[in-house]
């Protein structure tokens, strides 16, 4: 009885460990075990190529199936309410500046030409422009994105449009909530894939250098919403804002990996910053899924990273311009999905497309990116994808005296309300 009781005391410990947790020893695992045995697992390796494979075909239905209920609801609610067109202007002036961000830093420190070919930018963009639209699947992506914003500017207009789109969201919502049962196997044969190609030294080497690449841009821009956004325009005291919000949210946000799984604990934590119930029950909610300027500056500085470091493909300033946009509205408009799969799987499928990349080649360039994009550089992006959203509230609550006209940094007792 009393090993028994053991036994399940130690499974019940075990499914307390985080999933995100289980991700990264699944990857480093698969490398490690990868490099060793490389023959003997060869047909795991094989197994998350097939995988992807599938991800990749299904990719252009999933970017349909959640932006276009996206893009209408967002419409709907810019029109309805002052505050959320003020808002959503702003994260997506934030997300716009985030990318351009990490457009230039990524480029100079990687030394990107302006163009692969001799004949100019104009002559590389019609390239790329043919490229995509010439190849069988290259273009399914980018129609995908186009007709998910016409059908969500239809249902915002048309209730039976946006009655339908709303059910095919709840639909894809609900496929979702068993995925991080499948994330953590599906990395661990990424990780074999990658163990067996690059070796254990160079594939851990690769994840180490990408996490605090991660970190590096992501405390960078923190860095500019703290000192100069918050600080020059808002007049907030940087000190407040570190050690009263940002410190105490971003590590629950890395605990959780999900902005949606540290909402409740940022809005309390703004609430304790003095933020006014109007401006952060609508501005920390709504930011938890439209607004992820990590992730827009992560998915395009991880771009020279991978391609040029890893597989030392040609890359220049004008992929990244045409990458630039879509990746901006794939985080606005998108949701989240466990170990960063949704953006990772869509950014990777772009940048594929772009450079023309086909068959093996293509899906070992993307099963490498997902891989080496979840884990802690997904801990980091999503901190900073949460902060940001505090950040807002608090710089909102300081300098629109029609929304908080008496809005201080104070502590606030509790108002008998319930955040969620």
């Amino acid at each position: 009885m009393g090993e028994s009781s053991r036994s399940w005391s130690s499974l019940w410990n075990l499914a307390k460990i985080p999933p995100y947790l289980w991700t990264v020893f699944g990857l480093i695992l698969g490398i490690t075990l990868g490099a060793w045995f490389p023959d003997t697992l060869a047909p795991l390796a094989s197994l998350g190529t097939r995988a992807v494979q599938v991800f990749v075909l299904a990719a252009p239905l999933l970017i349909l199936v959640a932006l276009a209920p996206a893009i209408a609801r967002l419409c709907r609610t810019g029109r309805a309410s002052q505050l959320a067109a003020r808002v959503l202007s702003w994260y997506l002036l934030t997300s716009l500046a985030a990318g351009l961000l990490a457009l230039c830093f990524s480029a100079l420190l990687f030394n990107l030409p302006l163009a692969n070919s001799e004949s100019g930018m104009l002559a590389d963009a019609w390239h790329l422009v043919r490229t995509t639209w010439t190849r069988a699947d290259a273009p399914w992506p980018v129609l995908a994105l186009v007709f998910a914003c016409i059908a969500g500017i239809a249902g915002a207009k048309w209730d039976p449009v946006f009655r339908v789109l709303e059910s095919s969201y709840t639909l894809f919502l609900a496929s979702m909530k068993g995925l991080y049962y499948v994330i953590v196997p599906f990395v661990f044969c990424l990780g074999i894939s990658i163990g067996t190609r690059f070796g254990v030294s160079i594939g851990m080497a690769t994840y180490l250098e990408l996490s605090l690449y991660t970190a590096f841009l992501c405390l960078l821009w923190s860095s500019i919403y703290v000192f100069v956004i918050l600080r020059w325009i808002g007049g907030v005291p940087s000190y407040q804002v570190i050690y009263r919000y940002y410190l105490p949210v971003a590590v629950v946000a890395a605990g959780t990996c999900s902005s949606i799984a540290t909402l409740p604990f940022n809005l309390d934590a703004c609430r304790r910053y003095g933020v006014a119930p109007e401006v952060r029950n609508f501005v920390i909610p709504f930011g938890s899924v439209v607004n992820m300027d990590a992730s827009v500056i992560a998915y395009i500085a991880y771009a020279p990273f991978v391609l040029t470091r890893v597989f030392d493909y040609p890359l220049s300033w004008t992929v990244l311009l045409f990458a630039w946009p879509v990746i901006v509205v794939f985080t606005i408009s998108a949701p989240g999905l466990p170990a960063g799969m949704g953006t990772a799987l869509w950014s990777a499928t772009l940048f594929a497309s772009l450079l023309g990349l086909q068959g093996e080649e293509k899906l070992v360039f993307i099963e490498t990116w997902i891989a080496l994009c979840g884990g802690v550089p997904d801990m980091i992006r999503t901190a900073t994808n949460c902060t940001s959203d505090g950040f807002t509230a608090i710089l909102f609550n300081r300098c629109d005296p029609e929304l908080s006209p008496a809005a201080t940094a104070v502590e606030i007792p509790l108002e008998g309300e319930v955040n969620a």
